[in-house]
């Protein structure tokens, strides 16, 4: 398999993007990311536009069955505590990821790792996993690169997160570690929330990113995108400033989808303790009161 085929759900060879039979568009793997903006999903049509991105991509990629809803939903995704960030083209969300602390339902991750896990808390790691990344182009890394960036900003510097977890297809293994300095800590292992596809869990130590993406990539196209010169302090300030209405859009959010993914009672409940006394919200009850 190239690296502008992939293989579909049935394992047949498919293209990338383009005609069946034509040669493969050949993009710039920077292209468009010096247009894209991004920020902390802080309303509910942002909310609904990244998961529904999720949905789309994972659908494609055999991840996800196909749902009424058309949304990529989460457990985990309901809880105050987990922050979304959307990079937009023109107002147009083109690329996501979730960053979900390690609160009251742990990591996704932990079902298939828990050992490795538990290891990581018992080390003193203030934990968070990366989830739910999709970009409406495959390969757009630029865009990716633009969202880890500020991902990494607002986990390091406002949440005080150090390190974050990810669990990643083994074909995508070496960019994560070669490029985003992540490190290995489970072996290869069936990932049942993505239909058993594949799965390596990785950890990327957040105190001392700066520095090594400085001593490994210098002055290339990484390293202006994690440069040195970058005040990232200042940066999670200015996403900060969104925060009360990312978790109020949050919470509308849950409210809403809850009624249409049911969750277990435990799960459900620990979401709406989860919400009481966040910012004042009043109200909060469980799905369908």
């Amino acid at each position: 398999m190239d690296r502008h085929s992939r293989r579909g759900p049935d394992g047949s060879l498919r293209q990338e993007s383009g005609l069946p039979g034509k040669r493969p568009e050949r993009r710039n793997p920077t292209q468009g990311s010096a247009l894209a903006r991004v920020s902390l999903a802080h309303t509910e049509a942002d909310l609904m536009a990244a998961y529904e991105l999720v949905y789309l991509r994972y659908l494609k990629e055999g991840y996800q069955a196909p749902t009424p809803g058309k949304l990529r939903f989460i457990a985990h995704c309901c809880l105050p505590t987990s922050h979304t960030f959307v990079a937009k083209i023109h107002g147009q969300v083109v690329a996501t990821l979730s960053l979900i602390c390690d609160h009251a339902l742990g990591l996704p991750l932990e079902k298939e790792y828990p050992e490795e896990i538990a290891c990581l808390r018992a080390q003193g790691d203030v934990l968070a996993e990366v989830s739910c990344l999709a970009t409406r182009r495959f390969g757009d890394r630029g865009v990716l690169m633009r969202l880890m960036r500020t991902m990494y900003a607002y986990a390091r510097y406002q949440l005080g997160t150090s390190a974050c977890c990810i669990a990643v297809h083994p074909r995508q293994r070496r960019f994560y570690e070669r490029v985003l300095l992540f490190e290995r800590i489970g072996e290869e292992r069936r990932y049942q929330a993505v239909g058993q596809a594949p799965a390596i869990a990785l950890r990327m130590d957040l105190r001392d990113c700066e520095a090594r993406m400085a001593e490994t990539h210098a002055d290339g196209l990484v390293g202006r995108f994690f440069s040195a010169d970058c005040d990232y302090a200042a940066m999670a300030s200015e996403l900060a400033q969104v925060q009360r209405e990312a978790l109020r859009a949050r919470y509308a959010f849950t409210r809403y989808q809850l009624q249409r993914h049911p969750v277990t009672e435990q799960d459900q409940a620990a979401i709406i303790q989860a919400y009481r006394g966040c910012f004042d919200l009043p109200g909060v009850l469980a799905a369908g009161e």
